[in-house]
């Protein structure tokens, strides 16, 4: 997040303390296994996280959020696979990543 923010809002952060995170995955819906394609269970949709509406999904018991928009098809079956390229930090507790506000 600090290398992608021009303020980076999560310098509040301190090694050995626990915090509330949100995660994005960065990428595309893929039909072919890769590396770096992952199965994904969406949990909930329509989730806002400042101004950005997300879904929560579910990769191997970890929650993670991805654009709504990149996987409108798979709304219904709840289910896809994602080839991401990226993890981005995007909520700290309740401080939001400055891009999504």
């Amino acid at each position: 997040s600090a290398l992608v923010s021009i303020d980076n809002n999560f310098d509040f952060m301190e090694i050995g303390k626990e915090y509330e995170c949100k995660i994005k995955l960065f990428g595309e819906p893929t039909a072919t296994r890769s590396e770096r394609s992952v199965d994904c269970t969406i949990m909930e949709d329509n989730v806002m996280v400042g101004n950005t509406l997300l879904v929560k999904i579910s990769i191997d018991d970890n929650i993670y959020y991805i654009y709504q928009e990149k996987v409108v098809p798979y709304l219904s079956a709840r289910k896809f696979m994602f080839e991401f390229t990226r993890k981005d930090l995007i909520q700290v507790n309740d401080i939001i990543h400055e891009d999504l506000q």
